[in-house]
């Protein structure tokens, strides 16, 4: 299960433009939360058909998203790749809780079923689970070191 994490990393002390990057971010406490709550914390499972947009750049970080069945993509704007998803993977961490708008597009490869889980559900739980917090916090931290490190090289 794999928690997939889009920041953008400004380099703007070394005159240089804006990159986005996504990488993989574990979180399989919430995973579990969900499970064991029946998902009532989830507005529901929605489907999508092959080749659509759960969402785009620029749209509202409006939830978190968990694939539960079928493929899907993260393509993230200005960047050669795209990261590959499985069922269980959790997408738009950082947006949701910066409640700022998505920086990558998601979209499905097959007919795919997403739940959503909102910005108020997602802080709930954190707000109630100190070892989800805790998780939360070490594999952001992880996450941006690596986008450091990333930035950083490809001066």
């Amino acid at each position: 299960m794999v928690v997939v994490l889009t920041t953008m990393v400004r380099r703007v002390e070394y005159g240089l433009t804006a990159s986005e990057y996504a990488f993989p971010l574990r979180l399989q406490r919430l995973l579990d939360i969900l499970e064991h709550s029946n998902r009532k914390h989830l507005s529901g499972r929605i489907s999508f058909l092959g080749g659509s947009a759960v969402y785009t750049p620029g749209s509202a970080g409006s939830g978190i998203w968990i694939l539960y069945k079928g493929r899907a993509r993260l393509v993230v704007a200005g960047n050669p790749y795209s990261i590959f998803l499985n069922s269980g993977d959790v997408l738009g961490v950082p947006e949701t809780l910066a409640n700022a708008s998505y920086n990558a597009r998601l979209e499905t490869i097959t007919s795919s079923t997403f739940g959503c889980l909102g910005r108020s559900s997602l802080c709930l739980l954190l707000a109630c689970d100190v070892m989800l917090r805790s998780q939360l916090i070490e594999e952001l931290s992880r996450g941006l070191t690596l986008a450091t490190r990333r930035a950083v090289n490809s001066m």
